[in-house]
């Protein structure tokens, strides 16, 4: 008797352990959704708050993948036509962090309510806007130098690849070059440019113009 009764004590025991184990496997695991995308296209992505990093890669597909303690209340909508794509994301509004995975040479629009957003290795025109916190983006290696214009109405701007950091009201940046372009805007938060951008001789011999206490309306729409 007193065996039978070990024996189903230790069976509901391994039960509690087994829905522990999956309860924090299913919480801390991952979620990922993706759709075919060839090089060269068009891709608008539409952000709630959180952590985004935008990485561009070798694969001809977009792939997004949430890893959330609330990922399951994470909503994604993809919806590709032709060399269109747009991406809708919406998620809790704490601890909700998403990368996504898109072509290396992607023209991208990015509009992002609150939060970090990063974006690297992406080749591609870039027109990036943030409402508030931190946007850092990546001059890639490609031996172009891309023309920039960035801007911020409160807070920080900062671009060691052309020697230049600001910050305050109203602060800009214009960089004058060929294909792709950069254009960047944050109202209130840190806009950060890095990467390998071009030499200190490539960055004075391209047409600088700086736009603090002067950035337009039409500077703060993307």
């Amino acid at each position: 008797m007193r065996a039978t009764v070990r024996v189903v004590l230790i069976g509901v025991l391994i039960g509690i352990f087994g829905l522990i184990v999956y309860e924090g496997w299913r919480k801390n695991g991952s979620s990922q959704l993706e759709a075919a995308f060839n090089p060269g296209g068009k891709l608008s992505l539409d952000l709630s708050a959180g952590g985004y990093r935008i990485v561009g890669t070798s694969e001809n597909k977009i792939r997004v993948q949430i890893d959330s303690h609330d990922e399951h209340e994470a909503q994604c909508r993809m919806n590709v036509n032709g060399s269109n794509a747009n991406v809708e994301i919406d998620g809790p509004s704490n601890n909700f962090h998403v990368t996504i995975f898109i072509p290396q040479k992607t023209d991208l629009q990015v509009d992002q309510t609150i939060g970090d957003m990063v974006v690297t290795n992406v080749e591609g025109n870039k027109r990036l806007g943030l409402n508030i916190g931190r946007l850092q983006v990546e001059v890639p290696n490609s031996g172009v130098v891309p023309s920039f214009d960035g801007s911020v109405i409160i807070g920080s701007l900062r671009a060691p690849v052309w020697h230049v950091e600001k910050g305050g009201f109203f602060r800009g940046m214009t960089m004058q070059a060929g294909q792709p372009s950069i254009k960047a805007h944050v109202d209130i938060g840190d806009l950060e440019v890095v990467g390998v951008g071009p030499s200190s001789g490539e960055s004075h011999a391209q047409k600088s113009e700086d736009t603090d206490d002067d950035v337009s309306d039409k500077d703060s729409e993307n």
